[in-house]
């Protein structure tokens, strides 16, 4: 069954088409990667998707009903939790604070406008505590409660990011680049982290890398994406294979990542 489904999406700025009759599926419990060069539209469609841009053709469904041009709150409060590429932490907050506020998700949707109550009894207190710490000691980042995020290391933050996303109880994670920036054992930690997340919470998780050793041995079904259409669509060994991603993306020194 599919929980995402994406037909004939487009959207054009300045009658640039940076999306074009864009057709994809992701199925419950998958992994599903999207790759491509930079500017082939990889994160338009994440925005697209979140309601940060609306479309200009094409229809979007999850979960069997219709979120297509929807509001971000709305989008979120679907199910849909979202990892950005450079972190969207609120650096002055501690590390609890931040995930009170991804807890806070269903319950307060303005509760952004209410940040001046943290810690004085305020709008925060309505978030559920003991379930923030709960995810906090799941990604043994306890003893960072209440350090303030800026004095985290990067790894750190990217962590509590997916942390604060999970309190929100989503059904499908949207990955933008997780691993920009993280060494080689990291990268293997964070694909070990991402498989029991994907288990534990019977989630499916869309996935944007540039790194195709982890989207090789990660992803389930790989989407092509080359000048804002898709280009292919297929497992991990029938891309590494296909002759256009080849001359597209992979390149023909392209050394197949055995899956």
């Amino acid at each position: 069954m599919s929980l995402l489904r994406i037909e004939g999406l487009g959207i054009s700025f300045g009658g640039l088409k940076a999306l074009n009759d864009i057709n994809i599926q992701v199925a419950e419990n998958q992994f599903f990667a999207v790759i491509g060069p930079n500017g082939a539209g990889k994160t338009t469609l994440l925005n697209v998707l979140t309601g940060l841009y609306k479309p200009s053709a094409g229809r979007i469904e999850f979960q069997g009903r219709e979120i297509t041009g929807l509001p971000t709150d709305v989008v979120v409060r679907s199910g849909l939790g979202r990892i950005f590429q450079h972190g969207k932490l609120f650096g002055r907050l501690s590390v609890l604070e931040n995930l009170m506020l991804g807890a806070s998700i269903h319950e307060q949707p303005s509760l952004l406008l209410s940040l001046t109550g943290l810690g004085k009894g305020g709008a925060l207190e309505i978030s559920n505590r003991d379930e923030c710490m709960a995810m906090l000691e799941r990604f043994r980042l306890a003893h960072f409660a209440d350090r303030e995020i800026g004095s985290l290391s990067y790894g750190n933050r990217r962590l509590v990011e997916m942390a604060r996303v999970l309190v929100g109880k989503p059904k499908l994670l949207l990955l933008d680049e997780p691993a920009a920036g993280i060494n080689l054992g990291e990268v293997e930690q964070l694909m070990d982290l991402l498989r029991q997340v994907r288990d534990e919470y019977q989630l499916s998780v869309l996935l944007i890398e540039h790194n195709m050793g982890m989207v090789m041995r990660l992803a389930e079904q790989i989407a092509v994406l080359n000048f804002g259409e898709k280009l292919a669509e297929g497992t991990p060994s029938e891309i590494q294979r296909h002759p256009k991603v080849l001359e597209a993306y992979l390149g023909k020194g392209y050394k197949h990542v055995e899956v």
